[in-house]
């Protein structure tokens, strides 16, 4: 994948890539990933390196914005997530930063720091992006088994949930972020 220009959001940089990132009118592919364990191993395909999911060895990172609200998801667990979810109301300003805090951000610290900063880089992306559906997240999809525990009419501002998680994952991933940032992350 080749890199275009830089983009900012805060005070951190990122590199744009050139392929189907946030893209106006074009909503990232939902990955759905339960697994429990974290072993980055930088590993070569063709002489590619790549940064592989956590709990895998040969399965791609997609840095997708699901990964922050996948949590959310309560199929099949209706009566226990379900019941605890709807403790919270997403639209109230300090029951969103609880259960982002809580549930987004990676809180059994499955992810390296190189994973972090490109699930930042496609959110600060997401979120430059103007008309960018990040409603979407949040919808139900009885196809894939999937129940979210407030749908996407729930949730007054989707855009304003991201950018709560953007800030957040921002400064309690500072040190991750700065670390992955001084590393060209074409070697990944």
């Amino acid at each position: 994948m080749s890199t275009g220009s830089l983009k900012t959001l805060g005070k951190t940089t990122f590199k744009k890539p050139v392929s189907k990132i946030a893209q106006p009118g074009i909503k990232f592919q939902r990955v759905k990933s339960r697994n429990k364990q974290a072993n980055f191993q930088p590993h070569s395909h063709q002489g590619v390196k790549m940064l592989f999911h956590p709990s895998s060895t040969h399965i791609i990172f997609d840095a997708n914005l699901y990964y922050f609200v996948g949590v959310f998801d309560i199929y099949d667990r209706e009566e226990t997530k379900g019941v605890e979810f709807a403790l919270y109301n997403p639209n109230d300003n300090k029951d969103r930063e609880n259960l982002i805090l809580k549930y987004c951000l990676d809180p059994y610290n499955k992810l390296s720091y190189r994973h972090r900063y490109k699930l930042m880089e496609s959110l600060a992306l997401a979120l430059i992006t103007e008309n960018f559906n990040f409603q979407s997240y949040f919808e139900d999809d009885p196809e894939e088994y999937s129940t979210m525990a407030w749908d996407e009419t729930q949730i007054a501002n989707p855009r304003g949930f991201f950018e709560d998680i953007y800030n957040l994952a921002k400064a309690g991933w500072k040190d991750d972020l700065q670390k992955a940032s001084l590393e060209d992350s074409s070697t990944w």
